[in-house]
């Protein structure tokens, strides 16, 4: 299964509530083509959990209003939701990367908690999330 949101700046709106879409994980449809995801529900709690190499293969274009903030144009990925929505950022320690919030951003980019995934070779993917979305550092050995 795959789902695209082909050029331009797409949304994927995952607003049923009470959901988990977990890209994270063997057998997970394949999303490309999106630049911002909305967690947003009227009905519960909504949960998204992604790797580094999801928010490449989502967002190769990178997110326009991230790349206004903060200068940075690829790889990219602005996250939206509430106080009830969980974003999981799973690192996988195989490529010796990791998730970082990154302060400066978070400072420049009102709103926003900016993270970060680096590894031997650098800075592989970037996610600006809404301040009220919970978000967990998620590691898998």
């Amino acid at each position: 299964d795959s789902i695209n949101g082909g050029n331009g700046q797409d949304i994927l709106k995952l607003d049923a509530g009470n959901i988990h879409l977990d890209l994270s994980g063997g057998g997970a449809p394949s999303v490309s083509g999106f630049e911002t995801v909305d967690l947003t529900a009227d009905n519960g709690q909504t949960e998204f959990s992604i790797t580094d190499t999801d928010v490449a293969a989502m967002s190769a274009e990178g997110n326009a209003e991230i790349f206004a903030e903060l200068g940075i144009s690829q790889d990219t990925l602005l996250v939206n939701g509430d106080e009830e929505d969980i974003l999981n950022l799973v690192q996988q320690s195989a490529d010796g990367g990791s998730w970082v919030l990154d302060a400066a951003a978070t400072g420049t980019y009102d709103g926003y908690d900016v993270f970060t995934y680096t590894n031997g070779v650098g800075l592989v993917a970037t996610v600006a999330v809404d301040e009220d979305v919970q978000t967990n550092l998620v590691n898998i050995s």
